[in-house]
């Protein structure tokens, strides 16, 4: 895993969370992070209409139970609080990952 994917896709909690795994794990994880990335832009884009930056928006990942969950988005300009209520499930198996993302409807469920 290259630092420069890792500098592009990651904020610092998250570069943490990659970096207190094994070697051989991370590169899973990296890809398990971009594509949760990539769900969580395509589930807020039909409501913001913005674009996003990969750093601009912080998840929390549960590798166990595969399921992530908006943290935090840090784009000037919206009121990103809806963001939190943004849940999702990853599916990774033989190299491959598979994420959705769903805006919950139920603000108060405190999941991950």
């Amino acid at each position: 895993m290259g630092d420069e994917l890792v500098d592009l896709i990651c904020g610092p909690d998250e570069r943490a969370w990659l970096e207190s795994a094994d070697k051989e794990e991370r590169a899973d994880m990296l890809t398990m992070l971009f594509s949760a990335k990539e769900a969580f832009y395509k589930c807020q884009y039909p409501i913001t209409k913005s674009f996003l930056d990969f750093r601009d928006v912080q998840l929390a990942i549960d590798v166990g139970r595969g399921c992530f969950r908006a943290l935090e988005v840090s784009r000037p300009g919206l009121d990103w609080s809806f963001a939190t209520a943004v849940r999702g499930q990853i599916r990774h198996y033989q190299g491959r990952v598979a994420t959705t993302a769903v805006l919950s409807t139920d603000l108060g469920a405190s999941h991950l």
